[in-house]
C-alpha cells in the first residue's frame, strides 16, 4: 500500500447543515492530489479537517509517517482512542483526534490559505524563515540567550530558507530583503508557500494557489508545483482551473454538495458528464458533445 494519507466516511456538520457527508479518498506517497468542484462543494471544508481546524462529526484521517507496514496498526490504534502510535519503522497519526498545532508540529502537515496569509511588513527571507524557526530544536531559551547551538541552527536554517526561494527560479532569490507588501500577486502566493514548505511537512495542502493569476503567471506557478514532487512530497490541491488540474494531478477527487462525486485520472474526470455538469454547467456539457 502505497497511502500516505486515508479519508474515511469523513462527515463535517454545522447545526442542520451538513457540508461533507460520507466522503473519502486516498493520497498516495508522492502524488498530487487534486480535490476540485463547484463553489460551496465543500473542499475547503475538507482541507479544514484534515488540517485540525475543524473537527469532524463523523470519520476518521489517517497520516502516515514511514514505513507501509505501520497501516497494519490502524485499526488496534482507533479502538484505543489514541491520537498516533509510533514504531520503529514509522508512526500513524489520526488527524480527527489532534488540535491544529499538533496536526503541523507532530504529523507535519502543512497548508495555504485561499486568501493569503503573510507577515506583510517583514521581508521575504523572514517571512520563510519563520516556517523554518517552526522546526528548530533550541528553542526560545537557547534564542534568546544565544546559545551556539541556536546560533548554528539559525545559519542553518537561514540557508534552507534561501534554497527552497531558490525553488521558484528567479522569483523570490533577487527579492529576499523585500518586504512583502510590496511584492506582486504572484510572488506573495510563492512566499507563502515556500514559507510552508520550510516547516518540513509530508503533506502540503493548496488551497487554490493560482486563483488570481493571469494563464502566464498560472502556466509557471504550476510548473514550479509539479517540481515539488522531486522533494519527495505528497500534495493536496484545491483548483478551480481544469488545465491546472490536469497538469498538475496525478489523481483527481471531485466533490459536489459535500459528497464525492467521482475520482480519476484527469483526463478521465473531464470527460466525465456528471462531472461537466456539476462542475462547469449544462453549457459545458453541451460543448463538449459538440467538440
Amino acid at each position: 500500500m502505497n497511502a500516505l494519507l486515508r479519508v474515511e466516511h469523513l462527515t463535517m456538520r454545522f447545526g442542520g447543515l451538513t457540508a461533507v457527508n460520507d466522503f473519502g479518498f486516498t493520497a498516495n506517497r508522492g502524488d498530487i492530489t487534486a480535490l476540485i468542484g463547484p463553489n460551496g462543494a465543500g473542499k475547503t471544508t475538507v482541507f479544514n479537517c484534515i488540517t485540525g481546524f475543524y473537527k469532524p462529526s463523523e470519520g476518521r484521517i489517517a497520516l502516515l509517517h514511514g514505513a507501509p507496514q505501520a497501516w497494519d496498526d490502524l485499526e488496534a490504534l482507533t479502538r484505543r482512542d489514541a491520537r498516533s502510535v509510533r514504531r520503529p519503522d514509522g508512526a500513524l497519526f489520526l488527524l480527527e483526534r489532534m488540535p491544529d498545532y499538533l496536526v503541523a508540529q507532530r504529523a507535519r502537515v502543512a497548508r495555504t490559505f485561499q486568501n493569503i496569509r503573510l507577515f506583510s511588513n517583514l521581508p521575504v527571507l523572514d517571512n520563510i524563515l519563520i516556517g523554518e524557526h517552526s522546526r528548530l530544536r533550541t528553542g526560545l531559551f537557547g534564542t534568546i540567550l544565544r546559545l551556539p547551538s541556536a546560533r548554528i541552527e539559525e545559519i542553518e536554517a537561514r540557508q534552507r530558507a534561501i534554497d527552497i526561494a531558490a525553488l521558484f527560479g528567479n522569483r523570490l532569490i533577487p527579492r529576499l530583503r523585500q518586504i512583502v507588501s510590496g511584492l506582486s500577486y504572484a510572488n506573495r502566493r510563492r512566499v507563502e508557500i515556500a514559507r510552508a514548505l520550510a516547516t518540513r511537512p509530508k503533506l502540503l495542502l493548496l488551497d487554490e494557489p493560482t486563483a488570481g493569476m493571469n494563464p502566464a503567471e498560472t502556466l509557471e506557478l504550476a510548473e514550479q508545483i509539479k517540481s515539488l514532487h522531486g522533494l519527495g512530497l505528497t500534495v493536496l490541491i484545491i483548483e478551480h482551473k481544469l488545465d491546472v488540474v490536469t497538469q498538475l494531478a496525478d489523481t483527481v477527487v471531485v466533490l459536489d454538495h459535500g459528497e464525492k462525486l467521482t475520482e480519476g485520472k484527469p483526463a478521465e474526470v473531464r470527460r466525465n458528464e456528471d462531472v461537466l455538469r456539476a462542475y462547469l454547467g449544462r453549457a459545458a456539457t453541451e460543448a463538449a458533445h459538440a467538440a
